[in-house]
């Protein structure tokens, strides 16, 4: 059973300018050890029940070894300093959840276990599913069950300077929008709804809610950023929303940063974060 959105994981080049970078930008930002089965270290940004996940590759030889389908993504990051990768939903039970995508033709793989080092060198056990087989840069989230019980984590981890609370919503573009949408309510029990047209994109769009989260499935209808976005990346995420306690606020500490940012015209009280400044991920406040 899929309970909720768990973490949204970024590929970047180069792990300390990153930490760097979001510290600068209000977020507090704590290490998230090694993950010895992918040879990755990650950062990890603590948003309420959900967490940002930036995860550099120190061995992309044993990377690729373990994770095949990998390299595209990888060979991105010969030319953006970060990616996001893909998303991540929460599972009770991996093996019943994969039960019900068998006729969908996604389950190519079975389930994997992996083994994480935790700062302080406490060990994590968890189990991923991949729908589809192909790993990062999907139209689809991946699985997530943890097997080991994690302590609590520090209050401090999850205060942030800029105000921020919890991962609100992620958009992903895509080129199917009726086969994606169908997977989503009926394979993975995800709520449509609304549907529209974003024009300012232009693309057609479907809302999902998952939890106390959203996410919106967006196809293009024509040539722009969304198109330009599928052509160079893939399928996948493509922004992020997170809210914060107070917009204005958030306003008012990126500006004595220094920090670019607009108003976004298409969301009422919406604050995007110049891309320049994020390694041109698109992060909106709200």
């Amino acid at each position: 059973m899929i309970t909720r959105l768990d973490h949204v994981t970024i590929a970047v080049r180069d792990l300390d300018t990153t930490t760097q970078c979001f510290e600068r930008l209000g977020f507090t930002v704590v290490s998230g050890g090694i993950n010895k089965t992918l040879a990755a270290e990650s950062s990890f940004v603590y948003l309420g029940t959900t967490y940002l996940e930036f995860m550099a590759h120190y061995d992309p030889i044993h990377t690729l070894e373990v994770l095949p389908n990998a390299g595209a993504t990888l060979n991105i990051l010969d030319v953006r300093d970060a990616v996001i990768v893909d998303f991540c939903v929460d599972s009770a039970d991996i093996e019943q959840d994969v039960e019900i995508l068998q006729d969908t033709g996604l389950v190519v793989d079975r389930p994997m276990d992996i083994k994480r080092i935790l700062p302080g060198g406490n060990p994590l056990d968890v189990r991923l599913f991949f729908p589809g087989g192909r790993f990062w840069r999907q139209p689809w989230p991946f699985l997530y069950q943890r097997l080991t019980a994690v302590q609590g984590l520090l209050p401090q981890w999850r205060v942030h300077a800029i105000g921020a609370t919890e991962l609100e919503s992620v958009a992903l573009g895509v080129k199917d929008l009726e086969r994606v949408s169908d997977i989503y309510r009926h394979r993975f029990g995800f709520e449509r709804y609304e549907q529209d047209s974003f024009p300012v994109l232009h693309a057609r769009r479907e809302k999902f809610r998952i939890g106390p989260s959203t996410i919106d499935i967006l196809a293009p209808s024509g040539e722009g950023r969304l198109q330009n976005e599928l052509n160079e990346a893939g399928e996948g995420v493509f922004s992020v929303v997170i809210s914060v306690k107070d917009v204005h606020q958030s306003h008012d500490f990126l500006e004595q940063q220094g920090v670019g940012c607009i108003w976004d015209d298409n969301v009422e009280g919406t604050l995007l974060i110049d891309p320049r400044e994020t390694f041109g991920i698109y992060f909106l406040l709200k």
